[in-house]
């Protein structure tokens, strides 16, 4: 199971479409552009020379970061997979290869840089988020405080499945209720 089983969103309006009319369940949709290998059972290892999906003629080095990012994004990928079948009632997963649709790069700050939250690279900036999570229901952008500073979308694979089903029931039980707002303390984030 990887990115492969994720349902994909292949075009800006079918991300529009799906999150305006679910009515009923949240809509989860993950971003990404390091999604190329995610589906492998091996990706490629550094300095490996790859194509781009999105432009088949452009050749670049996979470096040691992208590498981790495919890591990261296939970690979450999987999780994602195990869990969509039972959050299923309340919550539907789709993922978005925004080397395919970048039309919403600038509007959610897809690809930022982040800064590390470990003791030793304190402060400092290693590279762009692997991927975002970003919440929807009822047609609106859902913000989500998991204590990482950044309530507007999740960037950090979160792989333990029951921690994942809980934040994704609490931000449904809160959007719910009609709140913007959806806190969750996510201490395997660190």
């Amino acid at each position: 199971m990887a990115a492969g089983d994720l349902r994909h969103l292949r075009t800006a309006w079918d991300v529009d479409r799906t999150v305006v009319l679910e009515e009923d369940r949240l809509v989860l949709v993950r971003f990404s552009r390091h999604e190329l290998f995610a589906a492998a059972a091996s990706p490629p290892g550094p300095g490996v020379l790859l194509h781009s999906a999105a432009s088949p003629t452009r050749s670049q080095r996979l470096t040691t970061s992208d590498y981790g990012s495919y890591l990261d994004v296939a970690a979450m990928d999987v999780a994602l997979v195990s869990i969509a079948p039972r959050v299923r009632n309340f919550c539907v997963v789709y993922a978005v290869n925004t080397l395919e649709v970048p039309d919403f790069d600038d509007l959610y700050e897809l690809g930022e840089a982040y800064h590390m939250d470990s003791d030793d690279d304190a402060g400092r900036v290693d590279n762009r988020e692997p991927f975002a999570i970003i919440f929807f229901f009822r047609g609106k952008r859902l913000l989500v405080d998991v204590g990482s500073g950044n309530n507007n979308k999740l960037t950090r694979p979160v792989e333990d499945e029951a921690v994942l089903i809980g934040l994704i029931t609490q931000v449904y039980k809160d959007a719910v209720k009609g709140h913007g707002l959806a806190s969750f303390n996510l201490r395997s984030l660190r």
